[in-house]
């Protein structure tokens, strides 16, 4: 005779037949997970590489300065460059073509050109840069550095084309080292 536990046959709802009944449901459930097969795809691989900016600045021919400037750099991308002046007292100077902005990518680019503010430097009495297409020498825009956020947008340049910088210094009497800024950037930016 077989003893059944106190608290009643059944209790955990299966009976000696339902328990087989429990065993075939596991082995067909683990027969199902058995039969997915789970695929990944083969790893790729993938170049990067840098891209040139699209538009970038040039030395023009009086990036020199011819000694009203001390120094003028390019940054290494060519999208920036920097000018520090020389404390020239009375200086009027125009440099003619300071610097080209070229466009060397197939597609026009919309160009906003910024600057360094020399606002608070008032030996500094006028500080301009001109923005002229090459070919046409049409004025395509023009910008103050004693502005106090200097800014120019030049519309849009069409692929290939360039546009030279002529600049415009003018110093009071009795500048000095001290009265000039260590570094005067200017900078674009692409939309």
């Amino acid at each position: 005779m077989i003893k059944r536990p106190p608290w009643g046959a059944g209790a955990s709802g299966l009976s000696a037949s339902g328990s087989g009944l429990v065993v075939a449901i596991a082995l067909i459930a683990s027969a199902a997970v058995a039969s997915v097969v789970i695929t990944y795809p083969t790893p790729s691989t993938a170049t990067l590489s840098l891209k040139p900016p699209p538009v970038v600045w040039s030395a023009g021919p009086d990036s020199s300065g011819n000694g009203f400037v001390a120094s003028w750099t390019l940054s290494s991308n060519a999208t920036f460059y920097t000018v520090t002046l020389k404390p020239v007292p009375e200086a009027n100077v125009t440099w003619s073509n300071l610097t080209s902005l070229t466009n060397q990518d197939s597609s026009a680019w919309s160009v906003t050109v910024s600057g360094t503010s020399v606002s608070s430097f008032s030996k500094i009495i006028s500080f301009r840069l001109e923005f002229y297409a090459y070919g046409s020498n049409s004025l395509v825009g023009a910008m103050n550095l004693t502005a106090g956020s200097p800014s120019v947008s030049l519309g849009s340049l069409a692929a290939g084309s360039s546009v030279y910088v002529k600049s415009y210094v003018q110093l009071a009497t009795g500048t000095s080292a001290s009265d000039l800024p260590a570094s005067v950037d200017v900078s674009l930016s692409l939309a």
